[in-house]
């Protein structure tokens, strides 16, 4: 089964998103996210990547997720009710309505539907703001407030795992890559 994570990690471990991603990446495998479970220690999933099938959501959640709720709906009434794995007229069609949705969308980024569920994208990654700081107060924390991340609704520092802090606190200090892991 698939789930999500989001994870937070010290703005200066990375330059830019693309750096953000690959230091995610490096932080979940030093922290063993993923492999076999062992004698002495069980790891929360066997594979993860970075962005994969759960890629814009951070956009999403600077945007507003009634936004995405009102995206949708619109797609369902042009007979859109799912994403093709492949690249085709759905795709073309999805990435239309989200610019006649959001024409101030920057049009050099990558609208965050239909995208390939196996690349990373750059804004897989991005410093913690107030719109993301206001969705991830809404999820869990890993491991002060939940030792089960398998629900899809949980975020880990990955800097300072057991350290309590305000996210407001962290705005503009903390990078945020979202991870879809399989358990």
């Amino acid at each position: 089964m698939h789930a999500r994570l989001f994870a937070l990690f010290d703005k200066d471990e990375a330059q830019t998103p693309e750096d953000a991603c690959a230091v995610a990446d490096t932080l979940l495998e030093c922290n063993g996210f993923a492999g076999h479970s062992g004698l002495f220690s069980e790891s929360p999933s066997d594979w993860y990547v970075i962005g994969g099938r759960w890629s814009g959501e951070l956009v999403w959640a600077q945007l507003g997720y009634g936004r995405q709720e009102e995206f949708w709906k619109k797609a369902g009434q042009e007979g859109i009710d799912g994403i093709p794995f492949t690249e085709g007229e759905v795709h073309k069609k999805l990435r239309r309505i989200f610019r006649e949705m959001f024409p101030d969308y920057p049009a050099h980024k990558v609208e965050p539907v239909a995208r390939d569920c196996h690349k990373t994208h750059p804004d897989d990654a991005m410093l913690l703001d107030e719109p993301l700081a206001k969705f991830l107060g809404e999820l869990k924390r890993y491991p002060l407030e939940t030792d089960d991340v398998h629900d899809g609704d949980a975020y880990v520092d990955l800097s300072e795992p057991w350290e309590e802090y305000k996210l407001q606190d962290m705005l503009g200090k903390k990078w945020l890559v979202v991870v879809d892991f399989h358990y």
